[in-house]
């Protein structure tokens, strides 16, 4: 255990001033962290949410070409067109 010896009262607001400066510098630095994890959340987020998009969007359009260019596109009602294989 160490013991803090003070040799003058002189020196306490020197030491109140560097215990607040050190507690403020620490705030700081954990204030900086917390809004960098919240901008990498954010863009993880972000970048899930533009993904999900992308896909729906690769996903409508392939099905898309499927249903236009598959056998019944032409039409799709007409008895014919099911047995036209």
């Amino acid at each position: 255990m160490r013991v803090l010896a003070i040799t003058s009262v002189n020196e306490w607001p020197n030491i109140v001033t560097t215990g607040l400066a050190t507690a403020s510098f620490y705030y700081e630095v954990k204030s900086c962290l917390l809004a960098v994890a919240r901008a990498l959340n954010h863009l993880r987020l972000r970048y899930l949410v533009e993904a999900a998009h992308r896909s729906i969007s690769v996903f409508s359009l392939s099905r898309f070409l499927r249903l236009a260019f598959s056998p019944f596109a032409s039409n799709p009602t007409s008895p014919s067109s099911l047995f036209s294989k």
